[in-house]
């Protein structure tokens, strides 16, 4: 029963940790363009405006479902490998249950 409850809390901490990544992207790519809307364009190797560019490909990337596979992927990713790095890490022995051996 131990490894479901890690299981479920790795997932917990990856779903998380997607969310608050694509907050981020949404947040601070949303503030850029705000702010930068009506900069000194200085035509067509304008950087300002790449950046625009930019940000505005983010959010059409999340907002298409482009996202959809990275968050259905990645998270599985990270339960296998959490499942995997766990289990090597805590095995049960003989000594971790207490078991005295005499032989």
């Amino acid at each position: 029963m131990m490894r479901d409850s890690n299981v479920s809390e790795a997932f917990r901490a990856v779903a998380c940790s997607i969310g608050l990544i694509i907050l981020a992207t949404v947040l601070f790519s949303s503030c850029f363009i705000a702010g930068e809307a009506g900069h000194d364009c200085c035509g067509d190797g304008c950087p300002i405006c790449t950046c625009i560019r930019l940000s505005e490909d983010a959010m059409h990337i999340l907002s298409e479902g482009t996202a959809i596979l990275f968050i259905h992927v990645f998270p599985v990713f990270m339960i296998f490998s959490a499942v995997l790095f766990n289990d090597a890490a805590s095995l049960e022995t003989p000594v971790s249950r207490k078991i005295r051996l005499n032989n």
